[in-house]
């Protein structure tokens, strides 16, 4: 299987990895994704992940990272940790520089560890433009015109360039059961289930992908000693509009209350092709197996 996507000459293959997996430095350990690998991973005698946060690993201090790397023997590393790339973000360019720094500081010590995952954004694709289904060779065709896309961006090319053993793992949205009660699907069964409408600002279709399905790739990625993409839209070939997730938890519920789109002119797409990941073959629940995984937990731990 080829490795990256034919862009030109940029065609490049990563190397083929053992089949034994040792140590896990995790960035970003308080946000929720990286909440839901540390819980998924730590259940395997297979790995030792060691989650670290910007109070026990400042990932944008050199110095800290250089003495991390000097200190430990770490096989893999899992870089979630971001500042910005939320809707209600400020977009600066202090945002800009550190996300740049944290990148950096562990790239520079790609000699020490075996692969790095990367988690990027579908904001690499600029936001101000229309993003539908858009493959990963697009990465080049333009650069975004906000500073959290910006980075994101010139970090993807960057690696594609430079690094043979640093995947981009490009995420346009991610849920799962611990998710911030005010996203989307835990906001719209709280709702819901207290008797309450639930209200979408603006219908879109977007790319959500589930995380224990993301947990899954992680681990293929760190297993395979096969060829693999190094550039990667991690999402379903299936497209789902905000409407249809919000219907999917009113059937669930069975609420009487009604969706309510606040905004009736459709918002701009938010979708990747998908065919690098279906090319992995892998067994995935998909966005409506994942929703209902999350919707049956949460209502255990109600009752």
């Amino acid at each position: 299987m080829y490795l990256g996507h034919s862009c030109g000459k940029r065609q490049t293959l990563l190397p083929k990895l053992g089949a034994i997996v040792e140590r896990i430095l995790l960035t970003g350990g308080n946000g929720f994704i990286a909440r839901e690998i540390y819980s998924e991973f730590k259940k395997s005698n297979k790995f030792e992940i060691i989650s670290t946060n910007r109070s026990t690993l400042d990932v944008s201090d050199r110095q800290q990272v250089d003495n991390f790397f000097s200190e430990n023997r770490i096989d893999y590393v899992v870089h979630t940790a971001i500042n910005g790339g939320k809707r209600l973000d400020k977009d600066d360019i202090s945002a800009f520089f550190e996300n740049i720094s944290m990148f950096q500081n562990l790239a520079s010590h790609s000699d020490k560890f075996k692969l790095m995952i990367n988690f990027g954004s579908g904001a690499e694709f600029d936001r101000s433009g229309v993003i539908d289904k858009v493959s990963e060779e697009e990465l080049f065709e333009r650069l975004p015109q906000d500073y959290y896309g910006l980075v994101k961006n010139l970090i993807a090319r960057n690696i594609f360039d430079n690094y043979q053993n640093i995947v981009n793992f490009r995420l346009f949205g991610c849920f799962g059961p611990r998710e911030n009660p005010q996203r989307l699907i835990k906001s719209c069964y709280t709702k819901l289930m207290s008797g309450q409408d639930a209200f979408i600002h603006q219908n879109k279709e977007m790319d959500y992908i589930f995380v224990g399905d993301l947990c899954r790739i992680l681990k293929f990625y760190l297993s395979s000693d096969r060829e693999l993409p190094k550039d990667i839209n991690v999402c379903y070939d299936q497209k789902i509009t905000l409407h249809d997730i919000a219907i999917m938890v009113k059937n669930f519920t069975k609420s009487k209350n009604d969706v309510i789109i606040e905004n009736p002119n459709n918002g701009k797409p938010y979708t990747g092709n998908s065919q690098g990941l279906q090319g992995l073959n892998l067994d995935l629940l998909g966005v409506e197996g994942g929703i209902q995984k999350c919707l049956t937990l949460w209502s255990r731990s109600k009752s």
